[in-house]
């Protein structure tokens, strides 16, 4: 089951880092710590021949879990000694704010013969026990070549036609329609076909579109009428703040002489008929001959006769015949091929496991991407004839065996990663920045060659969406990147049923809640605190387990610091309504979670200043504060954190400058809201310290209106040190005109790829602006500014020159931009994708998309 691989390579790492450098950061200790590297080494050899989660009995899975319990225990005590050094160019020194004393030295010793003892007790137990592998298994790569696009849809024309037919009628004042069938059937994505069709957004010639609105809510298992009304308000612009007695009112008021589409998809109850009945009569309305739609997907027969009228439009599709099953499968499973294949023995073998998914879409995209990485007919016959040995009894059996089967051919990495989503509750839609920050602090996601912690965290999630498991709820339009994701319903049923089985957390598998029956790993809750429940607080008990908490609420945290967490490496409180009083309580808390690697205060409404203490935090590596309003001060000691990686600050609107001494965080990936100083903030970082930030790959910078004050190195030297640096952005809000002197003076970074301009108020972009400055540039983005042109900035750039390499253009509040279709497209031949909004004087210069409301374009 590899239930331990991805924490056993981590710790060795560590280890081999203390035992192969000098001496000093063992502290005394090399012996141990020698012994504990061939241990583990062993450990990790032995752990590949008895982990295999389908054919593992209990008494392997138990000793596994209790392996990996002394691996976490010796990760606990490679943290404490190395925090107690620092690496300065290749030589370990000690730090002088973590004192060694000798009962730490003690402690240490024992803590360290035990852990040696434990491991060396479990692996000879592991050795008496019989192998569960017949053959040694293939490792995949993370990210499988050419499968980032996994939104395969066929099979479904028939299922589309129909209910398009059915929304085309004009004889009713409300169509209301239901699709109706089992889990992996596809209804979500037939649902989403519908959404998603242009013609619904396409004006007609009378300037009419069928539908004024378009909207989309998910509910899932846990209906909540109050949250539906909410989501439905927000998205047709509303806060979602008023009194939720006041919801459909409101909804009627903003849907007054228009027409809407309306999605509720996974719909497993309603429990008030009468609060169904108001809402469709909101709906109830024609305009100019138009009539608004609900469409609901339910897997329930007795929600779909609820949900429909009198003419009973339920659609209940088919599963995919065998030339459909087979065309999907070969699609994903041959991806380098286009679905085709020469070798005439796998596609037999194939489809004998494409009869054996029933035709389920779901359980095909399961099954068939874990098959473009195996390329001999054994490999094939394997998956072939084990395929049913672990069915799970029911209706679903078939998805689940397939979901299974992509799980036990992920990459041990992997797997923990995918764990991890199994904390998250149904139908939530994930942030990829919250999970990758929480897959570094693990340590399971770490630099690797040329590419750092998080563009490797952006990898992994990208092998688990490449193989269907997760699926993808935004992402970016020119590359793919994942901004935020999901899992369906029954792929998160055998995760959390495998995250229970291997220790990491308990759940209520009736609700599918999370639930503190045992000392968990991992605990999140609170994310969709019940309105009627303010009073309750939250409270944790002492967990000298837990590694990551993820905690949602909007009322007060309670006391969670009275709680004891001394291995606590994640901690997300990450919109919290706290005052200063209960922000400042928890703060001398997190300030003592020495371990703590990732820290999220994102949006905590009560921060206004951090403690100088937040600089005892030395194992921290990313520090979020973005949207903290009233955050005024950032202290002098936060440059003692010299493992940071992510610092973001974004959207702190009180926070007029970042300490001086930024420089020294020598290992920052990302840096985000970072505020040019003026003359007169004689304690703000300048921004000629940037230069020293070499490992940085993402700048994202505010430049005000004051005078800059920049010395030391030339202006025109800053950026370009910053060999590494693949993301820019300057936000550039009323600056003067020294300011954009400034601007124009700057070298960009060599190897950048995308830029961002916001706020540029002139009329020519800068001077470096052109191909033989940004050669690599793939992607850009001018947002709110007065520019009236694309040309190149350079005086000396040919007017020929071209862009060969951009394939993204994103060009926004842009009223004085003035540029014809063909002349763009000629100084960019390599653009596919362009996404454009309220640039007015661009609607007669036949841009392929609409250039006032959003409009996007892809080749």
């Amino acid at each position: 089951m590899e239930l331990a691989a991805a924490v056993l390579q981590t710790v060795l790492g560590e280890v081999i880092k203390v035992v192969g450098r000098e001496a000093q950061c063992a502290l005394g200790f090399k012996g141990e710590f020698a012994d504990m590297q061939k241990m583990l080494d062993r450990a990790t050899k032995l752990h590949a021949d008895k982990a295999n989660l389908k054919d593992m009995d209990q008494v392997t899975r138990v000793a596994l879990i209790q392996l990996r319990e002394v691996v976490y225990k010796a990760d606990d005590i490679l943290i404490d000694c190395l925090l107690r050094y620092e690496d300065v160019e290749g030589h370990w020194i000690r730090r002088s704010c973590l004192r060694i004393t000798p009962s730490f030295l003690s402690k240490t010793s024992k803590e360290l013969t035990e852990i040696n003892k434990q491991l060396k007790e479990r692996m000879e137990f592991l050795t008496t026990l019989p192998d569960n592998n017949t053959q040694t298994k293939h490792e995949e790569p993370i990210v499988k070549p050419q499968t980032r696009n996994v939104d395969v849809v066929i099979g479904l024309h028939n299922d589309l036609k129909t209910i398009n037919e059915w929304i085309s009628q004009k004889n009713k004042k409300l169509q209301r329609i239901a699709i109706l069938g089992m889990g992996g059937l596809g209804k979500t994505t037939i649902a989403r076909q519908i959404y998603n069709d242009k013609e619904f957004r396409r004006k007609s010639s009378a300037g009419l579109r069928r539908f004024d609105e378009i909207i989309w809510v998910t509910v899932s298992k846990n209906f909540n009428k109050d949250r539906i009304l909410e989501d439905v308000l927000k998205k047709l612009g509303g806060t979602g703040s008023e009194d939720s007695s006041d919801f459909m009112t409101k909804i009627k008021e903003k849907l007054e002489n228009k027409t809407c589409l309306l999605v509720l998809d996974d719909v497993w109850r309603i429990d008030e008929i009468i609060w169904w009945s108001d809402l469709c009569a909101v709906l109830t309305s024609t305009v100019s001959g138009r009539s608004s739609c609900i469409i609901t997907t339910t897997r329930f027969e007795r929600v779909a006769n609820v949900v429909v009228d009198e003419d009973k439009r339920i659609h209940k599709p088919s599963t995919l015949d065998k030339q459909n099953s087979w065309l999907l499968f070969s699609r994903l499973a041959f991806p380098s091929s286009e679905g085709n294949r020469g070798k005439a023995q796998l596609e037999e073998i194939g489809k004998e496991i494409v009869e054996k998914c029933g035709g389920l879409p779901l359980a095909i995209k399961a099954i068939a991407p874990t098959m473009s990485s195996k390329t001999t007919i054994a490999e094939w016959t394997e998956v072939k004839e084990s395929y049913h040995s672990s069915l799970i009894e029911g209706e679903d059996h078939e998805v689940m065996t397939s979901l299974k089967w992509s799980y036990y051919e992920l990459p041990a990495l992997l797997k923990q990663c995918l764990l991890c989503f199994s904390v998250y509750p149904e139908d939530f839609e994930i942030r990829a920045e919250q999970l990758i920050h929480w897959w570094i602090a693990e340590g399971l996601v770490q630099q690797r060659n040329q590419k750092c912690s998080l563009e490797v965290g952006y990898e992994c999630l990208l092998g688990l969406t490449s193989r269907c498991l997760v699926e993808v709820v935004e992402c970016r339009g020119f590359d793919g990147r994942v901004s935020s994701c999901k899992l369906h319903d029954i792929v998160r049923d055998l995760i959390i049923q495998i995250a229970e089985e291997e220790g990491f957390c308990s759940f209520n598998q009736q609700q599918g809640t999370q639930v503190e029956k045992t000392a968990p790993y991992w605990l999140a809750f609170n994310y969709e605190k019940d309105k009627k429940d303010e009073k309750d607080e939250t409270v944790l008990g002492d967990n000298s387990k837990l590694r990551a908490l993820l905690l949602k609420v909007k009322s007060p945290v309670g006391r969670i610091f009275e709680s004891s967490l001394p291995s606590l490496r994640m901690l997300d409180i990450s919109g919290s309504k706290l005052n200063n009083k209960e922000v400042k309580d928890l703060l001398v808390w997190i300030c003592a979670l020495k371990r703590l690697a990732s820290l999220n205060l994102s949006n905590v409404e009560g921060l206004e200043e951090l403690p100088s203490s937040i600089s005892e935090l030395l194992n921290l590596q990313i520090l979020i504060l973005s949207g903290c309003t009233k955050l005024k001060k950032i202290p002098d000691s936060i440059t003692r954190l010299k493992k940071l990686i992510v610092l973001k600050v974004g959207g702190c609107s009180s926070l007029e400058y970042l300490p001086r001494g930024l420089e020294k965080l020598s290992n920052l990936q990302e840096l985000t809201g970072f505020k040019v100083a003026n003359q007169t903030k004689t304690k703000g970082c300048e921004l000629t310290e940037l230069s020293n930030l070499t490992n940085l790959r993402v700048l994202r910078i505010v430049i005000r209106d004051e005078a800059v004050k920049v010395s030391g190195i030339g202006l025109n030297k800053i950026l370009s040190e910053l060999k590494e640096l693949k993301i820019l952005a300057i936000n550039a809000d009323e600056c003067k005109e020294q300011v954009w002197k400034m601007v124009d003076s700057l070298t960009p970074p060599p190897n950048l790829l995308e830029l961002y301009l916001c706020n540029y108020n002139r009329k020519n972009l800068p001077k470096w602006f052109c191909p033989s400055k940004l050669p690599k540039l793939q992607y850009l983005s001018i947002e709110n500014g007065d520019i009236v042109n694309m040309n190149p900035g350079a005086e000396n750039e040919s007017s020929n020159c071209k862009w060969n390499v951009l394939e993204g253009l994103c060009l926004k509040q842009l009223p004085r931009l003035a540029v014809e279709w063909k002349d763009l497209k000629k100084v960019m031949p390599g653009l596919r994708y362009l996404e454009v909004s309220r640039c007015s004087n661009l609607a007669n210069k036949n841009f392929p998309c609409s250039v006032e409301k959003p409009g996007v374009w892809r080749e």
